[in-house]
């Protein structure tokens, strides 16, 4: 039956609703250590307690932590220490149990006989040289440490600093074999883990002396082992520290408990050398003490619950939180009574460790009752005032979200004290807990201050600051004394002055602190006067600049100028010439002097452009013009000069003319002037070109052009008014004799008219010209040229006078003949055709290299030959007079004969040097 323990009634029916469940009390007996395996192979945990006594079985009823009755699996002697390990020793897949008496040197062995949870009889394993190590010490361990798949028998005895084993073969050990020298002095603690991640088990050893030392099974078998100091520190070797991963990066961590509570955190995973541990001390006695590590919940890293070992113990909780890369603030367990010991395992089977209290001669459990996942969470820091040093005490400002505890340095109930403070920066921490009661914390740093820094926009000393100065002082919060204003502005145009500068910053809680007094001495700047004209334009003068200075004192003149000289020490002058061109040159001048601040004046001289002008042609004016107003400058708004200029306009006096210049100045706003000039024409008469004067003209002469100068006057008749021009076949009577002029009207209405134009035209000859006979073949004789009327005249062929045509001597082809005739100094020209083919063309009609159609034609006839589309063809009458010629360029020849009378002609084609007479019939 089942043992009532009034000793834990009142937290288990007063039970509230926490991080863990009410204490279930398990047994009121001593125990000095608890292991958690599944003893009966039903896939859950039970219980093992080993005791001054012995070992006592609770089995786990139904995976859920409800246990069974105490079960003796070893009874011996009254305050005999056993110290036990469970493993599945002899291979058959239960756990069997290996134990050591701390009363002897034996080490044993119990074996799962049925997997049910019977054991056989114990069976000596191993005798060591001393007594085992107390229960607390952790010296007897089950593992495979040679690779093979068996655990291996491992222990520590008292007073020596090897460490011993014997091999696993099934369910018997090889002989004892010793791993010698691992730690400066005999082993206190020993722990069996793979440390440095080669999947090899090491062992972890701790001397009395505060020395944790790794022994790394380097071959991976067991036979080499190769020792490192990885820390110092002080612990309770009863007490031996916890291996597990803190922080959830992938190695095993060592968690610390006993006169300190920290962790010595393995860098393995973060891929530093190995064996790199950093220690992480949380707490001291006496809010350190008794404690264990394990995975509660609230996330993937673990946490540490430990008893406080001051006067009042109270239970505490502490939780791996990932932002701050450490152990989180410790947060109470009101319903966990404080023991002498604690466990964290998985008993209930839901994958997070519950909480084994062991007291003096009790224990029992506390079901964990966290959530898997961490919360969900953030912090949001408002921002912190900066504190002066021994200050008041400082409330710190509300963070959310609400509900949540400051802890730090020289904080209580979320007030930071100040007064107790020196000058430095305190790493504070802000935890709340979410609905499920997960912790979420997060840092930040508060910052004490001896007194404020003061700096400025500028490096001291401030003598001679090249603009207003900006001191600054941080924290900010405060009050200015001295040469600035409310915000700590040095206003240097009060120069010269002297004084101390001091801000006094007054914290959040009242209380203030100084900074160190600065002098400031401001001197005055350098007098200093310059004369330039800073505007010109390319066309002025030099202008002279002169600077001076304080005296004593010295000037400097520098830029693009010349015949710089220094008159005095502290006067110079210097020549600048604008002509250099059009731009912006630069002019330094400095001052300096013994007690005043070097002055300097960067300016520059712009030289202008010259405005561009543009000036109109003028008109040509009459020399009996009237006033001609001068609108002729662009831009306009100038000034115009020159002889018979009055204001705008221009005047000439009757009679004067000739050429004049006359000059346009304009000034543009940047005060430069530019000049342009032209010249401007006054006329007493036009001047006319064409044809010489009393030239004779005919009627057939053609039209004959005039021009004049200047344009835009009128012509009289028989001239055409505006172009001039005359056409003599117009003309009437005839013949004519007569005279023309051309009037010239000036802009302002001033007339000039030119000198007489004198001509004649006279009626042109008729002449008529037709050969009596014009076809001829190259054997006919000569023919005296005639029929040209009026008598008289010369008939040419070529351009040269003739009187006969030979057409032996000239040959087969078409002649034109001219007949010119005169009466008086008009002459004309006409002309009549001669075509002479060669004697035997008539025989060649019959020839088939033509052919010609419709034959008879009546308007449209085609010809069509395989010959070279050359030569010419012409069409004769009965009589042998040619009625139509023409060129052949192209087959066939398209030709109108619409033109011909109805009747019988002869179609002459030839190529040069024969022809060929063809009959053709019209016919309509």
């Amino acid at each position: 039956m089942r043992i009532a323990f009034t000793l834990f009634a009142l937290v288990l029916f007063s039970r509230g609703y926490a991080q863990f469940g009410g204490l279930q009390p398990v047994d009121t007996i001593a125990v000095d250590a608890l292991l958690v395996a599944d003893l009966d192979s039903d896939g859950d945990g039970d219980l093992l307690a080993t005791t001054p006594h012995g070992m006592i079985r609770y089995r786990n009823l139904d995976g859920s932590g409800d246990l069974g009755a105490a079960e003796i699996l070893l009874s011996i002697g009254m305050g005999d220490h056993v110290i036990a390990a469970c493993a599945d020793l002899d291979g058959d897949g239960d756990n069997d149990i290996l134990f050591g008496r701390a009363s002897d040197s034996s080490l044993y062995c119990m074996t799962n006989v049925d997997g049910l949870g019977n054991f056989a009889a114990p069976f000596l394993v191993a005798a060591l040289p001393a007594p085992m190590l107390p229960p607390g010490s952790r010296s007897v361990h089950a593992a495979d440490i040679t690779g093979d798949g068996l655990p291996e028998a491992i222990a520590a005895c008292a007073g020596s600093t090897n460490a011993f084993w014997c091999a696993g073969l099934g369910g018997t050990f090889g002989p004892l074999q010793t791993i010698p020298s691992l730690l400066g002095g005999p082993i206190g603690y020993m722990d069996v883990a793979d440390l440095d991640g080669d999947v090899t088990l090491d062992l972890l050893l701790y001397d009395p002396q505060g020395e944790f030392v790794i022994a790394s099974n380097t071959a991976g078998d067991g036979s080499i082992w190769d020792a490192t100091v990885i820390a110092q520190t002080p612990l309770d070797v009863l007490r031996g520290p916890d291996l597990i991963d803190v922080d959830a990066d992938g190695d095993l961590d060592i968690g610390l408990h006993g006169s300190m509570v920290g962790t010595l955190r393995n860098g393995t995973a973060q891929g530093l050398p190995w064996p790199s541990f950093s220690l992480d001390v949380l707490c001291e006695q006496p809010e350190a003490g008794e404690g264990a590590y394990g995975h509660i919940g609230c996330g993937s890293s673990a946490s540490v619950v430990h008893f406080t070992s001051d006067t009042i113990a109270t239970t505490r909780w502490r939780h791996f939180d990932p932002t701050l890369n450490t152990l989180g603030p410790s947060l109470a367990l009101p319903d966990v009574a404080p023991g002498e010991r604690a466990l964290l395992r998985d008993l209930d089977g839901d994958g997070l460790d519950d909480l084994f209290v062991i007291s003096a001669d009790q224990f029992g459990w506390y079901r964990c009752e966290l959530p898997t996942s961490a919360p969900a969470y953030s912090i949001t820091f408002p921002p912190l005032d900066t504190l002066c040093q021994f200050g008041g005490d400082y409330l710190l400002p509300y963070t959310a979200p609400p509900g949540g505890a400051w802890s730090g340095p020289w904080i209580i109930d979320d007030s930071f004290h100040a007064g107790s403070a020196w000058a430095g920066s305190y790493p504070i921490v802000y935890q709340v807990q979410d609905s499920s009661l997960c912790p979420v914390a997060d840092g930040t740093t508060l910052h004490v201050i001896e007194m404020p820094i003061i700096t400025a926009s500028e490096p001291g000393p401030w003598n001679c600051p090249t603009g207003p100065v900006q001191f600054s002082a941080a924290p900010s919060n405060g009050l200015w004394f001295g040469p600035v204003d409310g915000f700590g502005l040095l206003d240097i145009d009060t120069r010269p002055f002297v004084g101390e500068l001091v801000f006094v910053h007054v914290d959040a809680t009242g209380a203030s602190c100084a900074s160190v007094g600065q002098v400031i001495e401001v001197w005055d700047i350098a007098p200093m006067t310059f004369l330039i004209d800073t505007a010109m334009c390319v066309n002025d003068a030099p202008q002279t600049l002169v600077l001076s200075g304080p005296s004593p004192g010295y000037v400097t003149l520098a830029g693009e100028l010349d015949n710089v000289v220094y008159v005095q020490p502290n006067v110079a002058t210097a020549q600048f010439d604008p002509s250099q061109g059009v731009g912006t040159y630069s002019i330094q001048a400095l001052a300096s002097g013994g007690d005043v601040c070097p002055d300097s004046i960067w300016t520059t001289i712009t030289v202008f452009a010259l405005p561009e002008l543009s000036l109109t042609p003028f008109d040509t004016l009459c020399s009996s013009s009237g006033p001609y107003t001068l609108d002729h400058g662009s831009p306009a708004g100038g000034t115009w000069s020159g002889f018979g200029v009055f204001g705008d306009v221009f005047e000439v006096g009757t009679p004067q003319f000739g050429n004049y210049i006359l000059s346009y100045a304009y000034t543009d706003t940047l005060g430069c002037t530019a000049n342009a000039s032209q010249v401007i024409t006054a006329i007493s008469r036009p001047s006319i070109f064409g044809p010489e004067d009393s030239t004779v003209y005919c009627t057939d002469s053609g039209p004959a052009g005039y021009s004049a100068s200047p344009a835009s006057g009128i012509w009289s008749a028989p001239l055409d008014p505006s172009s001039g021009i005359l056409n003599p076949a117009g003309v009437q009577p005839i013949p004519f004799q007569g005279v023309a002029q051309y009037i010239y009207t000036d802009p302002t209405g001033g007339d000039c008219v030119s000198d007489p134009l004198a001509f004649f035209v006279l009626a042109a000859p008729v002449v008529t010209f037709e050969i009596p006979l014009d076809l001829l073949f190259t054997n006919s004789p000569p023919i005296i040229l005639s029929g040209g009327l009026p008598l008289g005249g010369v008939y040419t062929i070529d351009g040269l006078p003739v009187t006969q045509f030979d057409p032996a001597l000239e040959g087969p082809g078409v002649f034109d003949v001219y007949y010119t005739a005169s009466v008086g100094p008009c002459s004309k020209s006409v002309a009549d055709t001669l075509l002479v083919l060669l004697d035997n063309a008539v025989e060649e009609h019959a020839s088939g290299a033509y052919r010609v159609w419709p034959n008879p034609a009546t308007n449209d006839l085609f010809i069509m030959s395989d010959l070279p589309a050359t030569g010419e063809f012409c069409i004769a009458d009965v009589m042998g007079r040619v009625v139509l010629e023409h060129d052949v360029d192209r087959w066939p020849m398209h030709l109108d004969v619409s033109v011909l009378a109805p009747g019988h002609y002869s179609l002459l084609l030839g190529d040069g040097t024969i022809a060929r007479v063809l009959p053709l019939v019209v016919r309509r």
